[in-house]
């Protein structure tokens, strides 16, 4: 029976499975993206529309998670943890593969895809950053965390 490429190559190339996620991580997804969107033909509004979408769907993820940690009776902190886990999903990079592979006919599905991974992802970390700081000194701070929030590779 044939075994997978990583369980058998990985002990003898002495790999580690941190080292090749942060390669892929900060290396191959963010070329990824490049290449997509600088060949990208798509029209400005139908970008913004997409981003739009994005935004106003994880502003009310994380507005009806603060409203059930609220009615639920948590705390901030909680109500917190509850915004983080409505609007952080581990989403995206692995989808932009398949939908190109569902809708190989359809034109641009692969950049409008790709626009809607990096809206998602941009406004993920604000709301997060956001959330959890905000219980530490309210609006400016959670605004001012997100300000001063540096990539991690930086």
């Amino acid at each position: 029976m044939p075994q997978p490429t990583g369980y058998v190559i990985g002990p003898k190339l002495k790999l580690e499975a941190r080292t090749l996620s942060r390669f892929a991580y900060f290396i191959l997804i963010p070329a990824f993206v490049f290449d997509v969107l600088s060949k990208a033909q798509i029209q400005a509004g139908l970008a913004v529309q997409v981003a739009a979408y994005a935004v106003v769907v994880h502003i009310g993820c994380a507005a009806f998670a603060w409203l059930c940690a609220r009615l639920l009776g948590r705390s901030a902190n909680i109500a917190s943890a509850y915004i983080l886990i409505a609007v952080f999903g581990n989403v995206g990079n692995f989808g932009l593969p398949m939908i190109k592979f569902r809708f190989p006919d359809q034109p641009n599905v692969l950049e409008v895809s790709t626009i809607y991974f990096l809206a998602i992802m941009t406004i993920a970390f604000v709301l997060s950053v956001a959330a959890a700081t905000w219980h530490k000194g309210g609006r400016l701070h959670a605004a001012l965390s997100v300000i001063k929030t540096r990539p991690c590779w930086l």
